[in-house]
């Protein structure tokens, strides 16, 4: 599940339509895998996918924007970033970059994410309208960003020279560094107004989601999962995030009041939920019966 934080360094490019759906396969779940209230939770789904391209993944839908990647050939690894805004896809690149990864955008319209310099070296970054910002953790090896609050809070994740994967905020150039106890690494990869931090943590080779809230860390597992990832909390603590199954196949969730609601687009092979927004809209993923990977947003 790694491989969904890693940022893609080379490019490609294309444009898309918006199907709907009402899907058949939701799950609520609490702390104890107990079933729960399901029928009270029903997700529209709409796909998200460039014109022409052979897979989109969208990681985050807020103001009246979604951002994700795409690329052409659906064996090559390079992709292409993009925004779709009042009807309109447009690819989108950090000016000089080799590559970029759009991972979040808030209700201000800013898009955090990641680029890889001429050197293939990883830097955070911001964009404000058009002016960008890099975020560099102070001493690090590389440093991605991963998610920014409307008061322009930073969250994200930095190697360091020993290749040691750590969170951090960054609060006005200010940085503070966040890392679950005892993990042998963490990515903070969520943040919401109030500063309440999500993310994902690795030990002894099992990944975990977590929440960092109050100065306090907490693991936030899906019951049937063997690895969980969380990629967003909204003003209201719903959380996002997505994990895998015994059988490796992979499904979205939404973590509400202590439920877990486990969310599957129907005919899907496998769903991934990533950020998600103040009006309980996420962004994500899915493979289709064909193979073939679609993004989209949900709510």
């Amino acid at each position: 599940m790694r491989a969904k934080i890693i940022l893609v360094t080379s490019l490609l490019g294309s444009l898309a339509a918006i199907l709907m759906w009402t899907p058949n396969s939701v799950r609520a779940e609490n702390n104890n895998g107990q079933l729960v209230s399901p029928s009270a939770h029903i997700y529209n789904f709409a796909t998200a996918d460039f014109p022409g391209a052979a897979r989109t993944l969208g990681y985050g839908s807020a103001g009246g924007i979604t951002v994700g990647i795409f690329s052409f050939n659906p064996n090559s690894p390079g992709s292409l970033a993009f925004t779709f805004h009042a009807g309109q896809y447009k690819a989108f690149s950090v000016p000089g970059a080799t590559g970029t990864v759009p991972y979040a955008v808030n209700a201000n319209g800013q898009i955090a994410g990641g680029y890889s310099d001429n050197s293939n070296v990883a830097h955070g970054f911001v964009d404000t309208a058009g002016t960008f910002t890099t975020v560099d953790y102070p001493g690090a090896k590389s440093t991605v960003a991963t998610d920014v609050n409307v008061s322009g809070q930073v969250v994200g994740f930095w190697d360091d020279a020993g290749g040691h994967e750590r969170g951090f905020i960054d609060n006005g150039g200010t940085f503070a560094f966040i890392n679950f106890p005892g993990s042998d690494a963490t990515d903070a990869i969520g943040i919401n107004s109030a500063g309440e931090i999500v993310g994902l943590y690795d030990i002894g080779g099992r990944q975990h989601g977590f929440t960092y809230i109050a100065g306090t860390y907490q693991t936030i597992d899906p019951p049937l999962s063997i690895a969980t990832a969380i990629f967003g909390i909204n003003d209201k603590g719903v959380i996002s995030g997505s994990y895998t199954d015994s059988g490796n196949v992979d499904h979205g969730f939404l973590y509400v009041s202590g439920a877990f609601r486990t969310i599957d687009v129907p005919g899907a092979r496998s769903t991934d939920i990533t950020h998600i927004n103040n009006n309980n809209q996420f962004a994500g993923y899915f493979v289709d019966a064909l193979g073939e990977i679609h993004g989209m947003t949900g709510h």
